[in-house]
């Protein structure tokens, strides 16, 4: 029988939070999609138990509509991957765990979440102009169009939260215990 490593991973750490501690902070980084969102919403509300009033819940998570995506540049996290999530995905499964809207704060990590040069807000979105080529792209990628250029045509329509290369959700968490 082949065991899951990652799931292993999720229950070990779980553990580790020793729930009795209240935690000002727990991030949560490479969960996976599934299709009603059942495993996802136990994992945080999991994690939220470990969390005192007043703490935070961040989740970071690449978006599944990234332009990398659309161009073909990012052939590991591709629509159907179950390590991206839409922001629309993951804030159901975060209200499903308990956690409301007005308590999510959404950043935008580019070039992406894991080496983030410069993390956006709805406070401060990017200008046209202001994005630079990241180094995700490999020698033997196909790209279909210059992200770059359609990323400044959907800064000028309002539109770089859903296209997004990944996202970072903060949540406040308000544990009655």
């Amino acid at each position: 029988m082949k065991r899951d490593l990652k799931q292993e991973r999720h229950e070990n750490l779980f553990r580790a939070l020793d729930i009795k501690k209240d935690e000002d902070v727990v991030i949560l980084d490479d969960l996976t999609r599934t299709e009603d969102g059942k495993k996802e919403t136990e994992e945080i509300k999991e994690a939220v138990k470990a969390i005192s009033s007043g703490g935070r819940l961040a989740i970071a998570f690449k978006n599944r509509f990234s332009m990398r995506n659309f161009s073909g540049a990012d052939k590991d996290h591709s629509f159907t991957n179950e390590k991206s999530f839409s922001l629309k995905d993951m804030k159901e499964r975060l209200n499903a765990a308990g956690i409301k809207d007005e308590d999510i704060e959404t950043f935008y990590p580019y070039p992406d979440h894991l080496y983030p040069m410069t993390i956006f807000s709805d406070e401060y979105l990017p200008a046209v102009g202001e994005l630079y080529k990241g180094e995700y792209i490999e020698r033997n990628d196909i790209c279909f169009f210059d992200d770059i250029k359609a990323y400044d045509e959907v800064i000028k329509e309002g539109m770089f939260p859903f296209f997004s290369p990944s996202y970072l959700l903060v949540c406040r968490i308000k544990n009655e215990k």
